[in-house]
């Protein structure tokens, strides 16, 4: 008669058995996968655009004169998120440069007004 090693007669311990894994293959992990991928989706073809479109709107609503005193171009700033849009990620870094740095340097131009040559009397 054979012997079984792993009979509870024989003192030793039954074989370790995991968790059990769904009958569905895993569905989940691919469920989430898609879920990603559609997110990434959604940022690349709506997020980003949107941001960049943003910032020239926003930048075009600034007065000339504030981005001189700023130091920088009224037109780089409508121009570069929208041709940057097309170009890998051009347009997202423009935005974020635009409402990070150079927006606050032109609104604090605005506060400061207009300054038209030196005015001597």
């Amino acid at each position: 008669m054979p012997v079984d090693v792993f009979s509870p007669r024989m003192g030793a311990s039954p074989p370790i058995t995991g968790p059990r894994l769904p009958l569905n293959g895993g569905a989940e992990c691919e469920t989430a996968g898609v879920v990603i991928v559609l997110a990434l989706v959604f940022l690349v073809v709506v997020a980003i655009p949107a941001l960049c479109i943003w910032a020239a709107i926003d930048a075009a609503s600034q007065p000339e004169w504030a981005f001189e005193a700023a130091g920088t171009s009224k037109t780089l700033w409508i121009v570069l998120p929208i041709v940057g849009m097309f170009v890998c990620f051009v347009g997202a870094i423009a935005a974020v440069l635009w409402f990070g740095t150079y927006k606050p340097k032109v609104l604090e131009a605005t506060r400061r007004g207009p300054s038209f040559g030196s005015r001597s009397v």
